[in-house]
C-alpha cells in the first residue's frame, strides 16, 4: 500500500508542486495585504496624533459639527486647564509672480506644546501681514524669508493682501502631510481673515476640536469631567491617542488595538 501511494505521488509530483507553490503565493499575498493595511493604519494614526503635539486631552464634536470661540474660551477657563486651543485649518491661495498655490494655513499656538511644526529659518508670524511657509512651498513660489507673497481673498468683502514671509517651518512628524504641509499665520490675523472671508458672519471661525494642556498636577479624569460640563456640545473628551486611533480606524476601515498607540 505504501509503495502504491509513493508511486502515485511521484507521478503527481508536478501537480503537487504547482499546488504547493500556489498555496505559498496565496499565503504570502494575504500576509503582505495585512501588513500593508497595518502600516497604512499606523501611518494615518501617527499623522493624526502628531497634530496635537503635546496636548493631554482633545475635545471632540460629531462629524459635521464644530466648536465656537465661546466653546474654546469655556475650555480655557475650566479648572485644571493650562492652555486650550481650537483646531483650525483654512485653505488659502498664495501667489508670487505667475505662480499660485492653494495651501492649508493654521494659526500660531498659544503655547509651544500645541504646535507640531518646528521653525527651520526666520521667525514665527507675530501679527497681521505675516506668514511662515513650508520650505517646499517657498521653493515653488520662488520666495524666501523676507519676501512677499499675495494672499488672495475668496471674499468680495475683502481685497487681496500682501504678506511677508517671516519664517520657514518643518513638519518632522508629518502632521500635515496629507495637506501638503501647513503654512502658519498669527492666530488673531487668521481668525480675522476667515471671519472676513465669511462676510463677517458671527461664529464664522469653526473649530473641528480643541486641544487641551493640563495645569500642573491636575487630575486628568477630573478635568475630563469638568470639560464635558463646560462644553456641552462636545461629543467626547479623550486623549490624543484615543482620538487618533478612532479617527484612523474610521478612515482606514480597520479595527486596531490600543497596544500599538503611543503619544
Amino acid at each position: 500500500m505504501l509503495t502504491l501511494t509513493l508511486a502515485q505521488m511521484r507521478r503527481s509530483l508536478p501537480r503537487l508542486t504547482a499546488a504547493g507553490i500556489a498555496i505559498v503565493i496565496g499565503a504570502a499575498f494575504v500576509a503582505a495585504t495585512l501588513l500593508a493595511g497595518n502600516l497604512i493604519t499606523r501611518a494615518t494614526y501617527d499623522a493624526i496624533a502628531a497634530q496635537y503635539a503635546h496636548a493631554d486631552l482633545v475635545i471632540e464634536v460629531p462629524d459635521g459639527a464644530a466648536l465656537t470661540d465661546a466653546d474654546v474660551e469655556a475650555a480655557r477657563t475650566t479648572p485644571g486647564v493650562a492652555v486650550a486651543a481650537g483646531t483650525l485649518q483654512s485653505l488659502q491661495s498664495l501667489a508670487s509672480g505667475a505662480r499660485t498655490i492653494y495651501q492649508a494655513v493654521i494659526p500660531t499656538a498659544p503655547d509651544p506644546r500645541l504646535i507640531p511644526l518646528t521653525l527651520a529659518d526666520g521667525d514665527w508670524p507675530a501679527g497681521p501681514g505675516q506668514i511662515a511657509l513650508p520650505p517646499d512651498v517657498a521653493d515653488r513660489l520662488g520666495v524666501d524669508v523676507g519676501d512677499a507673497v499675495k494672499l488672495d481673498s475668496t471674499s468680495q468683502a475683502q481685497d487681496s493682501q500682501v504678506v511677508t514671509v517671516t519664517g520657514l517651518v518643518n513638519d518632522p512628524r508629518n502632521a500635515y502631510g496629507g495637506q501638503g504641509g501647513a503654512a502658519v499665520m498669527d492666530a488673531a490675523a487668521l481668525h480675522a481673515l476667515v471671519t472676513a472671508q465669511a462676510g463677517g458672519y458671527p461664529d464664522a471661525v469653526a473649530y473641528t476640536d480643541v486641544a487641551v494642556v493640563l495645569a500642573g498636577r491636575a487630575d486628568i479624569e477630573a478635568v475630563r469631567t469638568a470639560l464635558r460640563d463646560a462644553v456641552p456640545t462636545a461629543s467626547g473628551v479623550v486623549t490624543p491617542d484615543e482620538h487618533a486611533q478612532a479617527k484612523a480606524d474610521a478612515m482606514t476601515g480597520a479595527t486596531t488595538s490600543s497596544s500599538w498607540c503611543s503619544s
